[in-house]
């Protein structure tokens, strides 16, 4: 199980290196061992930082979990890990794993609030929107508000612009200061 080394969804962070990693895409698929996953996490590892943030799809399917928790442990990671639901981590295991109630949640970090939002339908449904604007509302005294999602709003990619979650998202980017948003 994960839950040794992954923080929990919402609190505090005293920065102490000023300094984060956000990756993902690792996609594990629970077969073959991913050298390429571990060779990242090592030097992800030897980086000064406070946390990581994983932007989803930690696992190509539900039967991957254990290879990506395998990948963890074998970096010998000592710092809190957040994650991003991805299109491929399965909902109920990404909650159970993560040991949250939603997939979306905040953190806050020194100077900087960090908003986690869950974007796999390609819209925000109503609670998680009437969530995100009462978690900007209520943290308009952050110098940074940083939101991070599992899929870019704009994109060259096959999926393209997404614009029901622009039609969303970019009035509240305005309205509440966003400084940063960060996707895969």
């Amino acid at each position: 199980d994960i839950a040794g080394w992954v923080a929990n969804s919402s609190g505090y962070l005293e920065p102490k290196k000023y300094s984060f990693v956000v990756y993902g895409d690792n996609r594990n698929n629970g077969i073959t061992e991913n050298k390429i996953h571990r060779r990242l996490l090592g030097l992800i590892n030897i980086k000064e930082k406070d946390f990581i943030v994983h932007l989803g799809d930690m696992v190509l399917w539900h039967g991957a979990w254990g290879s990506f928790s395998k990948d963890i442990a074998s970096a010998d990671i000592k710092v809190p890990l957040f994650g991003v639901r991805g299109n491929h981590d399965d909902k109920q295991r990404f909650l159970n794993k993560f040991k949250i109630e939603k997939p979306y949640y905040s953190i806050d970090y020194g100077i900087a609030h960090l908003i986690i939002i869950d974007d796999n339908k390609g819209h925000i449904d109503e609670q998680q929107y009437k969530w995100l604007v009462n978690d900007l509302e209520g943290h308009q005294d952050y110098k940074w508000i940083i939101i991070l999602a599992h899929k870019p709003l704009y994109s060259c990619a096959h999926n393209g612009v997404r614009k029901s979650l622009i039609t969303q998202l970019e009035p509240l980017f305005k309205k509440y200061n966003v400084k940063m948003f960060i996707a895969s």
